[in-house]
C-alpha cells in the first residue's frame, strides 16, 4: 500500500525510477557516442540530476500553497471563482482551499525531512545499489566507484534545481 501510494503521488519519478535501473542493468550497445570523453559519467550526471530535478518538482507540486476562492452569492447559488487580489467586494466571502490533493501546505522557507530522505537520500543510496548491481549481478557491466560519484553530483545538481523550483513556485 505504501509503494502503491508512493507512485500514484510521484508517477514520473516512479518511471524515472525504473528507467535508470533498466537502462544501467542492460547491455550496451556501441554508438559513435562512445568517442565522447566521459560519456558514461555524463550520463550518470544527467540521469540522476533529472530524477531528482522530477522528484522536486512533484513534491513541491503537490505541495504548492494554498489557493483562496471568492464565492459569489447568486439567484443559482454560490459561484467559485479563483482570485489572486485582495477581495474588496462585501458580498463576497473567502474559502480557501489547498490546491493539493493532500490538503496540506509547506510553510514558506521550509524543506521538509520526506523531502531530503526521498529528494536526496534515496537517489544517492539508488546510485550506489545500481553501482553494486552491476559489480555483481550482470556479466555485461561493471560497477565503478566514480559512476556513484557522478550519481551523487547530479543528485546534488537536481536538488539545487529543486530549491530554484521552490522558489518559483513559493513566488
Amino acid at each position: 500500500m505504501f509503494i502503491a501510494k508512493k507512485i500514484k503521488n510521484y508517477p514520473l519519478s516512479s518511471l524515472l525510477v525504473v528507467a535508470i535501473w533498466v537502462v544501467c542493468l542492460i547491455p550496451v550497445p556501441e554508438t559513435p557516442l562512445n568517442d565522447v570523453c566521459f560519456i558514461d559519467k555524463w550520463t550518470h550526471f544527467v540521469m540522476y540530476g533529472s530524477l531528482t530535478t522530477v522528484i522536486w518538482f512533484e513534491y513541491l507540486w503537490k505541495k504548492r500553497p494554498l489557493t483562496r476562492h471568492c464565492v459569489t452569492p447568486s439567484p443559482q447559488g454560490a459561484r467559485g471563482e479563483v482570485c489572486n487580489g485582495p477581495l474588496t467586494k462585501n458580498n463576497e466571502q473567502e474559502m480557501v482551499t489547498s490546491s493539493s490533493p493532500l490538503g496540506e501546505r509547506m510553510p514558506k522557507g521550509q524543506v521538509r525531512g520526506h523531502l531530503l530522505l526521498g529528494g536526496v537520500l534515496c537517489p544517492i543510496i539508488m546510485g550506489g545499489l545500481i553501482e553494486l548491481a552491476q559489480a555483481y549481478l550482470t556479466t555485461c557491466r561493471s560497477g565503478d566507484f566514480f559512476d556513484f560519484v557522478c550519481n551523487s553530483m547530479g543528485v546534488l545538481l537536481g536538488c539545487l534545481v529543486g530549491l530554484i523550483l521552490k522558489a518559483i513556485l513559493r513566488g
